[in-house]
């Protein structure tokens, strides 16, 4: 958050305790974010697959990028295809 980031998870509640699926919280995270003009970096395929369409259609800056979590030996792939969504930021 030092650098300029704010991690935003897509549910405040943990998945498995909601009882709801992923693509039922996207607008609950519209109304979270606000107006924010900021670049959206979306983390999780799953999350992006059900996220990203809307958020954009909705206006947000969202980086074309679908990243896998960083687990299950995720990590390298996880930190390349990130930085390809930074270096996309900073152009």
């Amino acid at each position: 958050m030092s650098d300029g980031y704010f991690p935003l998870d897509l549910s405040e509640v943990p998945m498995n305790l909601l009882g709801r699926s992923l693509n039922d919280c996207v607008d609950d995270l519209i109304i979270r974010i606000g107006n924010i003009k900021a670049n959206i970096i979306l983390v999780k395929a799953n999350v992006y697959d059900c996220c990203y369409k809307k958020l954009h259609q909705k206006g947000y800056n969202v980086i074309d990028k679908r990243i896998a979590f960083p687990s299950s030996g995720q990590q390298t792939n996880f930190r390349t295809v990130f930085s390809e969504a930074i270096e996309l930021i900073n152009k």
